[in-house]
């Protein structure tokens, strides 16, 4: 095997990361909600899955001497790219307990969930696509500090967002 693992480990989380995303249609106490959202839904499953694939392809060319780019310092802008695609999808969810900004908050006020929603999902794309630009055009691995203050600002600034759209 090689530094990352076998080859066949990845491969596993792939095919069994489909049945976990399909998991919140049935066990979701909010489950009614996701048939206002299904297209998105299953857009957002298959980015991820898509995600998760493309670092899997990408492992094994590098492994197998096929492609000498170094996949784990690139992840970081595919993963920008995943948060951009997912933001994207973030706007159209309704409320529920697995997919989307879920605090006391967004989950006690379906006005509020829809301000939170639409705001992070904007937040997300604009910061995603900037996230992976800066990164793929970045002069040398002094980004890590930075790849951290970009993303908890991501986190925070949805739930800080959340707080304000309640009271």
């Amino acid at each position: 095997s090689d530094r990352y693992g076998p080859p066949w480990l990845l491969a596993l989380l792939v095919a069994g990361l489909y049945p976990v995303l399909l998991l919140p249609l049935y066990i979701d106490p909010k489950r009614e909600a996701y048939q206002q959202f299904m297209r998105s839904y299953f857009s957002i499953r298959l980015v991820i899955l898509g995600f998760v694939s493309l670092i899997h392809s990408l492992l094994l060319l590098e492994a197998a001497g096929i492609h000498d780019m170094n996949v784990a310092q690139n992840i970081p802008a595919g993963g920008f790219v995943l948060l951009a695609a997912l933001g994207n999808y973030l706007i159209s969810g309704r409320p529920n307990y697995f997919i989307g900004i879920r605090t006391p908050w967004t989950l006690h006020s379906e006005m509020v969930w829809r301000r939170t929603h639409r705001f992070s999902g904007r937040l997300w794309f604009w910061m995603g696509l900037a996230g992976a630009l800066g990164y793929l055009f970045r002069s040398s691995d002094g980004m890590m500090p930075w790849l951290g203050i970009w993303l908890g600002f991501m986190v925070m600034a949805p739930l800080i967002h959340a707080y304000q759209q309640y009271r």
